[in-house]
Protein backbone atom coordinates (compact mmCIF):
# COMPACT_ATOMS: atom_id res chain seq x y z
CA UNK A 1 0.00 0.00 0.00
CA UNK A 2 1.61 3.29 -1.07
CA UNK A 3 2.55 5.81 1.54
CA UNK A 4 0.35 8.95 1.34
CA UNK A 5 1.45 12.25 2.70
CA UNK A 6 -0.84 13.07 5.67
CA UNK A 7 -1.29 16.65 4.40
CA UNK A 8 -2.43 15.39 1.00
CA UNK A 9 -4.82 12.94 2.65
CA UNK A 10 -6.29 15.69 4.80
CA UNK A 11 -6.81 17.92 1.76
CA UNK A 12 -8.53 15.07 -0.08
CA UNK A 13 -10.77 14.40 2.89
CA UNK A 14 -11.76 18.04 2.98
CA UNK A 15 -12.59 18.00 -0.71
CA UNK A 16 -14.80 14.94 -0.25
CA UNK A 17 -16.63 16.60 2.62
CA UNK A 18 -17.17 19.73 0.55
CA UNK A 19 -18.52 17.70 -2.35
CA UNK A 20 -20.96 15.89 -0.12
CA UNK A 21 -22.04 18.97 1.79
CA UNK A 22 -25.64 20.17 1.38
CA UNK A 23 -27.04 23.60 2.27
CA UNK A 24 -28.90 23.48 5.56
CA UNK A 25 -32.38 24.81 4.84
CA UNK A 26 -35.65 24.64 6.75
CA UNK A 27 -37.73 21.63 5.81
CA UNK A 28 -40.91 22.81 4.06
CA UNK A 29 -44.24 21.76 5.51
CA UNK A 30 -46.30 19.20 3.66
CA UNK A 31 -49.58 19.38 5.57
CA UNK A 32 -52.63 18.37 3.54
CA UNK A 33 -55.93 19.61 4.97
CA UNK A 34 -59.16 17.75 4.29
CA UNK A 35 -62.14 19.44 2.64
CA UNK A 36 -64.20 18.77 5.78
CA UNK A 37 -61.63 20.55 7.95
CA UNK A 38 -61.54 23.53 5.60
CA UNK A 39 -65.34 23.72 5.64
CA UNK A 40 -65.36 23.76 9.44
CA UNK A 41 -62.57 26.31 9.77
CA UNK A 42 -64.14 28.67 7.22
CA UNK A 43 -67.66 28.09 8.65
CA UNK A 44 -68.84 26.99 5.21
CA UNK A 45 -72.20 25.66 6.37
CA UNK A 46 -75.81 26.75 6.68
CA UNK A 47 -78.42 27.75 4.08
CA UNK A 48 -78.26 30.87 1.93
CA UNK A 49 -80.33 33.59 3.69
CA UNK A 50 -82.85 35.73 1.83
CA UNK A 51 -81.43 38.95 3.28
CA UNK A 52 -78.87 40.27 0.71
CA UNK A 53 -76.25 41.26 3.27
CA UNK A 54 -76.51 38.01 5.22
CA UNK A 55 -76.32 36.08 1.95
CA UNK A 56 -73.20 38.07 0.99
CA UNK A 57 -71.56 37.01 4.24
CA UNK A 58 -72.52 33.38 3.62
CA UNK A 59 -71.04 33.56 0.11
CA UNK A 60 -67.78 35.01 1.44
CA UNK A 61 -67.47 32.10 3.86
CA UNK A 62 -68.10 29.66 1.03
CA UNK A 63 -65.65 31.52 -1.21
CA UNK A 64 -63.00 31.44 1.53
CA UNK A 65 -63.25 27.68 1.79
CA UNK A 66 -63.01 27.34 -2.00
CA UNK A 67 -60.05 29.73 -2.08
CA UNK A 68 -58.20 27.78 0.63
CA UNK A 69 -58.89 24.53 -1.21
CA UNK A 70 -57.57 25.93 -4.50
CA UNK A 71 -54.46 27.37 -2.86
CA UNK A 72 -53.73 23.96 -1.38
CA UNK A 73 -54.21 22.21 -4.73
CA UNK A 74 -52.02 24.75 -6.55
CA UNK A 75 -49.27 24.48 -3.93
CA UNK A 76 -49.28 20.67 -4.09
CA UNK A 77 -49.15 20.75 -7.90
CA UNK A 78 -46.31 23.29 -7.89
CA UNK A 79 -44.22 21.25 -5.45
CA UNK A 80 -44.42 18.22 -7.75
CA UNK A 81 -42.56 20.02 -10.55
CA UNK A 82 -39.60 17.70 -11.32
CA UNK A 83 -37.59 20.32 -13.22
CA UNK A 84 -36.87 22.67 -10.32
CA UNK A 85 -35.07 22.19 -7.03
CA UNK A 86 -37.02 21.92 -3.78
CA UNK A 87 -35.90 25.27 -2.37
CA UNK A 88 -37.00 27.18 -5.47
CA UNK A 89 -40.30 25.33 -5.50
CA UNK A 90 -40.98 26.19 -1.87
CA UNK A 91 -40.21 29.85 -2.49
CA UNK A 92 -42.61 29.82 -5.44
CA UNK A 93 -45.25 28.04 -3.34
CA UNK A 94 -44.94 30.70 -0.67
CA UNK A 95 -45.33 33.52 -3.18
CA UNK A 96 -48.36 31.86 -4.80
CA UNK A 97 -50.07 31.15 -1.48
CA UNK A 98 -49.37 34.59 -0.01
CA UNK A 99 -50.75 36.48 -3.00
CA UNK A 100 -53.93 34.40 -3.24
CA UNK A 101 -54.45 34.46 0.53
CA UNK A 102 -54.04 38.23 0.74
CA UNK A 103 -56.67 38.68 -1.99
CA UNK A 104 -59.19 36.54 -0.10
CA UNK A 105 -58.38 38.16 3.24
CA UNK A 106 -59.11 41.55 1.68
CA UNK A 107 -62.56 40.28 0.63
CA UNK A 108 -63.26 38.96 4.14
CA UNK A 109 -62.11 42.21 5.76
CA UNK A 110 -64.25 44.30 3.43
CA UNK A 111 -67.30 42.19 4.26
CA UNK A 112 -66.65 42.40 8.00
CA UNK A 113 -66.41 46.20 7.70
CA UNK A 114 -69.74 46.21 5.86
CA UNK A 115 -71.38 44.30 8.72
CA UNK A 116 -69.80 46.57 11.33
CA UNK A 117 -71.17 49.60 9.50
CA UNK A 118 -74.65 48.08 9.09
CA UNK A 119 -74.79 47.03 12.77
CA UNK A 120 -73.94 50.60 13.81
CA UNK A 121 -76.63 51.94 11.48
CA UNK A 122 -79.24 49.55 12.91
CA UNK A 123 -78.32 50.46 16.49
CA UNK A 124 -78.75 54.15 15.63
CA UNK A 125 -82.04 53.44 13.86
CA UNK A 126 -83.37 51.55 16.88
CA UNK A 127 -82.37 54.35 19.24
CA UNK A 128 -84.23 56.81 17.01
CA UNK A 129 -87.34 54.61 17.02
CA UNK A 130 -87.34 54.54 20.83
CA UNK A 131 -87.45 58.31 21.16
CA UNK A 132 -90.88 59.89 21.84
CA UNK A 133 -92.30 60.74 18.38
CA UNK A 134 -93.92 64.07 19.32
CA UNK A 135 -92.80 67.18 21.15
CA UNK A 136 -95.52 66.65 23.72
CA UNK A 137 -94.37 63.12 24.54
CA UNK A 138 -90.73 64.25 24.68
CA UNK A 139 -91.67 66.93 27.22
CA UNK A 140 -93.67 64.47 29.33
CA UNK A 141 -91.04 61.71 29.36
CA UNK A 142 -88.85 63.07 32.24
CA UNK A 143 -91.93 63.68 34.42
CA UNK A 144 -93.26 60.17 33.75
CA UNK A 145 -89.90 58.63 34.63
CA UNK A 146 -89.76 60.59 37.88
CA UNK A 147 -93.30 59.48 38.71
CA UNK A 148 -92.51 55.80 37.98
CA UNK A 149 -89.35 55.93 40.05
CA UNK A 150 -91.35 57.19 43.04
CA UNK A 151 -93.76 54.23 42.96
CA UNK A 152 -93.31 50.94 44.77
CA UNK A 153 -92.32 47.97 42.65
CA UNK A 154 -95.81 46.48 42.76
CA UNK A 155 -97.43 49.81 41.87
CA UNK A 156 -95.02 50.31 38.99
CA UNK A 157 -95.61 46.77 37.70
CA UNK A 158 -99.36 47.26 37.91
CA UNK A 159 -99.21 50.52 35.95
CA UNK A 160 -96.97 49.06 33.25
CA UNK A 161 -99.24 46.03 32.87
CA UNK A 162 -102.15 48.22 31.72
CA UNK A 163 -101.20 48.08 28.05
CA UNK A 164 -104.67 49.14 26.95
CA UNK A 165 -104.76 52.36 28.94
CA UNK A 166 -104.77 55.77 27.28
CA UNK A 167 -101.50 56.65 28.97
CA UNK A 168 -99.58 53.53 27.98
CA UNK A 169 -98.24 55.09 24.75
CA UNK A 170 -96.57 57.86 26.75
CA UNK A 171 -95.35 55.34 29.36
CA UNK A 172 -93.71 53.16 26.71
CA UNK A 173 -91.62 55.95 25.23
CA UNK A 174 -90.70 57.41 28.60
CA UNK A 175 -89.28 54.05 29.73
CA UNK A 176 -87.72 52.97 26.42
CA UNK A 177 -85.93 56.25 25.67
CA UNK A 178 -83.74 56.27 28.81
CA UNK A 179 -81.73 53.83 30.96
CA UNK A 180 -83.95 51.51 33.03
CA UNK A 181 -82.80 52.95 36.37
CA UNK A 182 -84.20 56.38 35.45
CA UNK A 183 -87.70 54.89 35.55
CA UNK A 184 -86.99 52.45 38.35
CA UNK A 185 -88.00 49.53 36.13
CA UNK A 186 -86.18 46.22 35.77
CA UNK A 187 -83.96 45.83 32.71
CA UNK A 188 -86.17 43.00 31.50
CA UNK A 189 -89.24 45.23 31.65
CA UNK A 190 -87.50 47.89 29.60
CA UNK A 191 -86.42 45.30 27.01
CA UNK A 192 -90.00 44.07 26.66
CA UNK A 193 -91.28 47.63 26.11
CA UNK A 194 -88.44 48.32 23.68
CA UNK A 195 -89.35 45.24 21.60
CA UNK A 196 -93.02 46.30 21.59
CA UNK A 197 -92.13 49.69 20.12
CA UNK A 198 -89.83 48.16 17.50
CA UNK A 199 -92.50 45.58 16.57
CA UNK A 200 -95.03 48.36 16.06
CA UNK A 201 -92.77 50.66 14.07
CA UNK A 202 -90.24 48.45 12.24
CA UNK A 203 -90.67 44.74 13.07
CA UNK A 204 -87.74 43.53 10.94
CA UNK A 205 -85.37 45.23 13.41
CA UNK A 206 -86.34 42.85 16.20
CA UNK A 207 -84.27 39.91 14.92
CA UNK A 208 -82.01 41.55 12.35
CA UNK A 209 -79.33 43.02 14.68
CA UNK A 210 -78.69 39.63 16.29
CA UNK A 211 -78.54 37.97 12.88
CA UNK A 212 -76.03 40.50 11.60
CA UNK A 213 -73.88 40.19 14.72
CA UNK A 214 -73.92 36.40 14.35
CA UNK A 215 -72.82 36.60 10.71
CA UNK A 216 -70.11 39.07 11.65
CA UNK A 217 -68.86 36.61 14.27
CA UNK A 218 -68.86 33.77 11.72
CA UNK A 219 -66.84 35.91 9.30
CA UNK A 220 -64.27 36.69 11.99
CA UNK A 221 -63.94 32.97 12.74
CA UNK A 222 -63.74 32.27 9.01
CA UNK A 223 -60.86 34.73 8.73
CA UNK A 224 -58.97 33.15 11.60
CA UNK A 225 -59.55 29.66 10.17
CA UNK A 226 -58.44 30.76 6.71
CA UNK A 227 -55.16 32.19 8.00
CA UNK A 228 -54.55 29.14 10.17
CA UNK A 229 -55.05 26.84 7.19
CA UNK A 230 -52.81 28.80 4.81
CA UNK A 231 -50.05 28.88 7.43
CA UNK A 232 -50.25 25.09 7.71
CA UNK A 233 -50.07 24.65 3.94
CA UNK A 234 -46.93 26.78 3.68
CA UNK A 235 -44.37 27.56 6.37
CA UNK A 236 -43.77 31.20 5.50
CA UNK A 237 -40.90 31.57 7.98
CA UNK A 238 -39.10 28.74 6.25
CA UNK A 239 -39.83 30.31 2.88
CA UNK A 240 -38.21 33.56 4.07
CA UNK A 241 -35.17 31.59 5.28
CA UNK A 242 -34.90 29.92 1.89
CA UNK A 243 -35.12 33.29 0.17
CA UNK A 244 -32.29 34.56 2.34
CA UNK A 245 -30.15 31.54 1.50
CA UNK A 246 -30.86 32.11 -2.17
CA UNK A 247 -29.84 35.75 -1.85
CA UNK A 248 -33.32 37.10 -2.58
CA UNK A 249 -34.72 40.14 -0.79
Amino acid sequence: MPNIDPAVQAAADRAVRRANARPIAPEPQRTVLSEALLEERMKDHGPSPEDPALNAGREVRRGSKNSASKIQQDVIKLRRNPTENAARLEIAAGELARKAADNQLAVIDETIEMFDRRIREMDAEIQALLQPPTAELRALAPEIRNYLRGLSESERDDLLSRTGSDDYHALMYAVASAPAWMSGVAEGQKMGIKETIIALRKPELIAMPAQYKRERELLARCRAGFEESINEMVDFESVEALRSLAGES
